[in-house]
This record gives structure tokens, C-alpha cells and sequence, in this order.
């Protein structure tokens, strides 16, 4: 999200596993907002059987995948009615799988949601919290790993991480330098492979720039 965009609101609902479930959808049934995060889906009914109760067929649904369970029946619930995004409740993943450390002993799970967000053509996923409050270095190294692995977003769970959050998911100064590099040396190639740094700038590198450029105009508020 843009700093300069205006705040749209996002609600969270309880699980299908709950009593609040359906007193949350019908609540929430005429309501405008950004989207509906969902937690603990494990598969596409859950989606379904929200998709019954809200009147408002343009509010998108965020999926929370929090188990072994809904890792499996992940393509299911990417492919699911009105979803946006994905989301990836490590927390509680790791709860439900046994796995008591976090990073690479979740590298599965993660490039698992994020592949299927990109075989679903969905926006880029939204990544676990941090617990480290106020620990702007985990935080900063949690959202690079987040971001190397292909997720565009991050969950928070306290204000001190909104903005560390927002500007780490924004591309930096050296990735914006780079892809203007890249689109102006493409440009004089005429569309033509070229050799830039000593590296090769073919199509997929040029597109790469392009999105990236693309993202920081967007965050910027600006056309070009």
C-alpha cells in the first residue's frame, strides 16, 4: 500500500470453525470496505459458503493459510470465488505442523502460496507477523526474506511495524536507479538484447524493471 494513498479497511472475520463465522458475514453484508480476510481456510467451501452470505459481490477475500490443511488445497483456494490475495498465517502454520523455528524450515509453505498465487494471476501474497515488537532489525530482515521469496506484503501486529513495513515493500532506491538503467539501455537497443554492467538485458529483465517502476509510480501517486 502507498504511503500516500488513502487507508482502506480490511477486516478480519472469525474462522468457519467458530459460532461468530455466519454472525460475522451477515454483520458485514451490506458494508463497503478493501477486502475480507479470512483466517484459517483450508479449503474453497469456506470461501463458497462466505460468498453466499455477503450481498456485495465487489468485496474481494483474502485467505489466511494457517495449516497443513489448507497447504494442500492450496490451489483450490487461490482458484476460490472474489480472492485478491493470499495470505500466510506462519504462527499458527507452525502450531498445526509442529514446526518450532521459522525462515527455512517454512521455505516450503511460502514459495508454495506464492506460486500459486501467480498460477491464480493473484496479487502478490501477504506474509506472516513478526512477534519481535519493536525490533526494527528482525523486522527489516523479516520483510527481505518475505520479499527475495516473491511476497508483495507483510501482516502486522502492532503500529510501530506499519511504516518499516510499508517503505520495505516499496522498491528502494538502488532497485528504482537499476530498472531505469535497464529500461533506458533497452530503449537505445531498440527492444534488442544488450549487455549493461556485464550483465545481459534481455525481455524478462526489461519487464522485471518495468514492474518495478511501475510499483514505485503507483506508491508515489504519479503517472511516470
Amino acid at each position: 500500500m502507498s504511503k500516500n494513498h488513502a487507508i482502506k479497511t480490511i477486516v478480519r472475520i472469525n474462522g468457519i470453525e467458530t459460532e461468530f463465522f455466519m454472525q460475522d458475514a451477515q454483520a458485514l453484508s451490506h458494508f463497503e470496505m478493501a477486502a475480507i480476510m479470512v483466517p484459517k481456510v483450508e479449503s474453497a467451501q469456506v470461501l463458497e459458503a462466505l460468498d453466499n452470505c455477503i450481498e456485495n459481490k465487489q468485496i474481494p477475500f483474502i485467505p489466511i493459510i494457517e495449516s497443513a490443511q489448507g497447504l494442500l488445497n492450496l490451489q483450490a483456494i487461490a482458484n476460490g470465488p472474489r480472492v485478491d490475495r493470499l495470505a500466510f498465517g506462519s504462527v499458527d502454520f507452525q502450531l498445526d505442523t509442529d514446526i518450532p523455528s521459522e525462515g527455512q524450515a517454512l521455505l516450503f509453505a511460502r514459495s508454495s502460496i506464492v506460486i500459486a498465487s501467480v498460477t491464480a494471476k493473484l496479487q502478490r501474497p501477504i506474509d506472516g507477523v513478526t512477534l519481535e515488537i519493536g525490533d526494527t532489525q528482525a523486522l527489516t530482515k523479516d520483510i527481505e526474506y518475505a520479499k527475495s521469496l516473491g511476497f508483495g506484503a507483510k501482516i502486522c501486529i502492532h503500529s510501530f511495524q506499519v511504516e518499516e513495513t510499508l517503505s520495505g515493500f516499496s522498491p528502494n532506491d538502488k532497485e528504482v536507479a537499476w530498472a531505469r538503467e535497464v529500461c533506458l539501455a533497452s530503449d537505445q537497443a531498440q527492444g534488442s538484447s544488450v549487455r549493461l554492467n556485464g550483465k545481459l538485458i534481455d525481455l524478462p529483465v526489461v519487464l522485471r524493471a518495468k514492474r518495478i517502476l511501475q510499483s514505485f509510480h503507483a506508491d508515489q501517486g504519479t503517472d511516470r
